[in-house]
């Protein structure tokens, strides 16, 4: 079963990311959906100065204005506990 979501709801490669204050801060560089998550995810490119974990942005897109917020990487699993079932 695919579960991957429409592009219209995706950012697009290359949007720029807004922060709360309305200034452009960094830009998408790759998207896709998550079937573990059930979400979409996208990596973007934003200072370091920008990137902690709950910091709020947004993304111009054409599909109207898509709220994303910095986390952990929930899909790196050094301890490997996704396979046996303890993630």
């Amino acid at each position: 079963m695919n579960k991957r979501k429409p592009d219209d709801e995706f950012a697009n490669i290359g949007l720029s990311f807004i922060n709360t204050q309305g200034k452009e801060i960094g830009y998408v560089t790759s998207k896709c959906y998550s079937p573990r998550l059930e979400k979409n995810i996208a990596y973007a490119f934003i200072p370091i100065e920008h990137a902690d974990k709950g910091s709020k942005f947004f993304i111009n897109s054409p599909y109207g204005k898509l709220e994303s917020v910095v986390v952990d990487l929930p899909f790196w699993d050094p301890k490997k506990q996704i396979p046996i079932g303890k993630a």
